[in-house]
Protein backbone atom coordinates (compact mmCIF):
# COMPACT_ATOMS: atom_id res chain seq x y z
CA UNK A 1 0.00 0.00 0.00
CA UNK A 2 1.36 3.80 -0.25
CA UNK A 3 2.39 5.16 2.67
CA UNK A 4 0.11 4.68 5.68
CA UNK A 5 0.78 8.87 6.43
CA UNK A 6 -2.98 9.95 5.78
CA UNK A 7 -3.59 8.35 9.19
CA UNK A 8 -1.45 8.01 12.45
CA UNK A 9 -1.41 4.08 13.63
CA UNK A 10 -2.96 5.45 17.01
CA UNK A 11 -4.92 8.09 18.85
CA UNK A 12 -3.83 8.71 22.94
CA UNK A 13 -7.69 8.81 24.50
CA UNK A 14 -6.12 9.33 27.86
CA UNK A 15 -3.17 8.71 29.72
CA UNK A 16 -4.44 4.91 29.99
CA UNK A 17 -6.28 4.36 26.88
CA UNK A 18 -4.79 4.00 23.15
CA UNK A 19 -7.10 3.49 20.28
CA UNK A 20 -4.93 1.94 17.30
CA UNK A 21 -6.09 1.29 13.72
CA UNK A 22 -6.27 -1.66 12.18
CA UNK A 23 -3.94 -3.15 9.24
CA UNK A 24 -3.07 -6.11 7.80
CA UNK A 25 -1.41 -7.86 4.56
CA UNK A 26 -0.40 -11.22 2.49
CA UNK A 27 1.39 -12.05 -0.48
CA UNK A 28 3.30 -14.63 -2.37
CA UNK A 29 4.96 -15.89 -5.56
CA UNK A 30 6.77 -18.57 -7.45
CA UNK A 31 9.56 -18.99 -10.32
CA UNK A 32 9.41 -21.21 -12.28
CA UNK A 33 12.62 -22.35 -14.21
CA UNK A 34 11.77 -23.31 -18.09
CA UNK A 35 15.40 -24.29 -18.91
CA UNK A 36 18.62 -22.79 -17.35
CA UNK A 37 18.59 -19.66 -19.23
CA UNK A 38 14.67 -19.24 -19.22
CA UNK A 39 12.58 -18.23 -16.37
CA UNK A 40 9.20 -16.90 -15.39
CA UNK A 41 7.34 -15.51 -12.09
CA UNK A 42 4.48 -14.62 -10.73
CA UNK A 43 3.35 -12.84 -7.65
CA UNK A 44 0.34 -11.51 -5.88
CA UNK A 45 -0.55 -9.59 -2.65
CA UNK A 46 -3.33 -8.10 -0.42
CA UNK A 47 -3.12 -4.98 2.03
CA UNK A 48 -6.38 -3.65 3.90
CA UNK A 49 -5.81 -0.36 6.21
CA UNK A 50 -8.89 0.57 8.65
CA UNK A 51 -8.80 3.61 10.84
CA UNK A 52 -12.23 3.30 12.98
CA UNK A 53 -10.17 6.19 15.35
CA UNK A 54 -13.05 8.23 16.49
CA UNK A 55 -11.59 11.49 16.69
CA UNK A 56 -10.94 11.27 13.01
CA UNK A 57 -12.73 10.86 10.30
CA UNK A 58 -13.40 6.64 8.90
CA UNK A 59 -10.63 5.44 6.72
CA UNK A 60 -10.92 2.18 4.69
CA UNK A 61 -8.10 1.52 2.36
CA UNK A 62 -7.19 -1.99 0.65
CA UNK A 63 -4.80 -2.28 -2.31
CA UNK A 64 -4.33 -5.80 -4.30
CA UNK A 65 -1.40 -6.35 -7.18
CA UNK A 66 -0.38 -9.44 -9.59
CA UNK A 67 3.28 -9.39 -11.34
CA UNK A 68 4.60 -11.70 -13.83
CA UNK A 69 7.67 -11.53 -15.51
CA UNK A 70 9.57 -13.27 -18.40
CA UNK A 71 13.26 -13.31 -17.90
CA UNK A 72 16.02 -14.57 -20.30
CA UNK A 73 19.55 -15.31 -19.45
CA UNK A 74 21.53 -15.61 -22.12
CA UNK A 75 24.85 -15.45 -20.33
CA UNK A 76 26.20 -15.92 -16.94
CA UNK A 77 25.61 -12.31 -15.40
CA UNK A 78 23.17 -10.85 -18.23
CA UNK A 79 19.43 -10.42 -18.18
CA UNK A 80 16.77 -9.50 -20.51
CA UNK A 81 13.17 -9.75 -19.02
CA UNK A 82 9.28 -7.97 -19.44
CA UNK A 83 7.89 -7.46 -16.27
CA UNK A 84 3.97 -6.66 -15.77
CA UNK A 85 2.37 -5.57 -13.09
CA UNK A 86 -1.53 -4.48 -12.08
CA UNK A 87 -2.34 -2.69 -9.06
CA UNK A 88 -5.89 -1.74 -7.57
CA UNK A 89 -6.08 0.94 -5.00
CA UNK A 90 -9.67 1.16 -3.29
CA UNK A 91 -10.11 3.90 -0.71
CA UNK A 92 -13.21 4.65 0.77
CA UNK A 93 -12.16 7.98 3.13
CA UNK A 94 -15.22 10.15 4.88
CA UNK A 95 -13.04 13.33 4.04
CA UNK A 96 -10.86 11.56 1.31
CA UNK A 97 -7.51 12.13 3.94
CA UNK A 98 -4.20 12.10 1.77
CA UNK A 99 -6.14 12.10 -1.29
CA UNK A 100 -6.48 8.32 -1.18
CA UNK A 101 -9.34 7.43 -3.67
CA UNK A 102 -9.83 4.46 -6.33
CA UNK A 103 -6.72 4.02 -8.76
CA UNK A 104 -5.79 0.72 -11.03
CA UNK A 105 -3.10 1.25 -12.56
CA UNK A 106 -1.44 -1.06 -15.17
CA UNK A 107 2.39 -1.21 -15.68
CA UNK A 108 5.13 -2.93 -17.89
CA UNK A 109 8.88 -2.67 -18.18
CA UNK A 110 11.10 -3.98 -20.34
CA UNK A 111 14.73 -4.61 -18.14
CA UNK A 112 18.75 -5.25 -19.28
CA UNK A 113 20.62 -5.16 -16.77
CA UNK A 114 24.04 -6.56 -16.48
CA UNK A 115 26.70 -7.03 -13.59
CA UNK A 116 30.24 -7.82 -13.85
Amino acid sequence: MHESSFAPDAIALSISILETTRAWGIGGGITHHWTPTLSSAVTANYASYSNDLSVLPDAEVTQWSVQGNQVWSPVSGSLMGVEREYQSIDGNTAANLGGISDDDDLVGVFRVPRTF
